[in-house]
């Protein structure tokens, strides 16, 4: 037994060296070696995988603050040509209805005296109505359109997997790697729920389970909604599992299991065999070659989220990708 599984671990091993260095150019450059075998720069990146990918997303957003500022700097050279330099200069009949209405705040001033006060308050609210109206105009006219891509990681679903819902063809994909037994995740499922309702039918959700080894109710409670699977129930004892509360023991799951209308002898029977667990180990090492370390991490077309965030960092990313998707058409 302990050849056979040398003899696994090497095949894998020699599997995963193969799959690196197929990924991209350079991944073959052998950077070190130990004896006769050799550890390529697709193997290091591979193991180092969630470090880089949150060094490439500072690179990312780096990048993009800096894109940011000079679009706003473009923007702001447009706005001052056409709007402060052209602005018009207000009338005597502006600037006497406005001493009129506002003589008690001036102290005592004459309207020869607060006229050039005056008329400068009239100019910069002008400025500020015409700028709105202008950057509106500006944008209907010239889009602004930004092509630096973010950094991405491909996520493999296994096949047949059950937590999957949405078009198929959807511009957006949101995938959660998730622990039942995980009170973030818990605290993310309204700002999901909120998502999927508010995009419809532009997502396509997928949730992974990755239950975490020091939760030791996860893995059976992951197990449970596969064995819910096996009577079409998945999505029910999912949301069951996800939104209410119990300790996840036994017992409790096969409660839950009849709150969603599972027969009971073919689930005690599912749950007993623990026959899902390595489609869960298989999702499982999915989120780990993605680099994820905890949960929930969230992937929105490959864009790493970490956490319980609020909706509107989910939905600055999902805008920004419909909104990607519209310009390739």
């Amino acid at each position: 037994p302990v050849m056979f599984a040398l003899a696994c671990a090497s095949a894998s091993a020699k599997k995963a060296k193969k799959a690196a260095e197929e990924t991209a150019p350079g991944a073959s450059e052998v950077v070190a070696r130990v004896g006769d075998e050799a550890i390529t720069v697709g193997e290091v990146d591979a193991a180092a995988r969630a470090d880089l990918q949150k060094v490439r997303q500072q690179e990312f957003d780096a990048r993009k603050r800096a894109l940011d500022k000079l679009i706003e700097e473009k923007v702001a050279a447009l706005v001052k040509a056409e709007v402060e330099d052209k602005a018009a200069q207000p009338t005597d009949a502006e600037i006497g209805d406005l001493y009129e209405k506002n003589k008690a705040r001036l102290g005592g001033k004459t309207l020869e005296q607060a006229k050039p006060e005056i008329a400068e308050v009239l100019r910069r609210q002008k400025i500020e109505v015409r700028t709105s109206d202008f950057r509106k105009e500006l944008l209907g006219k010239t889009p602004v359109q930004v092509f630096l891509d973010p950094p991405r990681i491909p996520i493999s679903v296994p096949a047949s997997w059950p937590g999957v819902k949405g078009p198929e063809g959807a511009p957006v994909t949101l995938v959660e790697f998730s622990d039942y037994q995980c009170g973030y995740c818990r605290r993310a499922e309204p700002t999901v729920g909120q998502i999927l309702a508010e995009y419809g039918d532009k997502i396509r959700f997928v949730y992974m389970d990755f239950p975490l080894s020091f939760h030791p109710r996860a893995m059976p409670s992951s197990i449970a909604a596969h064995c819910a699977n096996e009577q079409g129930k998945y999505w029910p004892m999912h949301e069951n599992l996800i939104r209410e509360a119990g300790d996840l023991s036994d017992e409790d799951l096969k409660k839950r299991a009849a709150v969603v209308g599972l027969d009971a002898e073919a689930f005690g029977s599912c749950l007993a065999s623990s026959r899902p667990q390595p489609g869960i180990e298989a999702a499982f090492k999915v989120g780990q070659d993605a680099g994820v370390g905890g949960t929930p991490s969230f992937f929105i077309n490959g864009r790493m989220i970490i956490g319980a965030k609020p909706a509107e960092e989910f939905k600055a990313i999902i805008d920004d990708e419909l909104a990607r998707a519209a310009a390739k058409k």
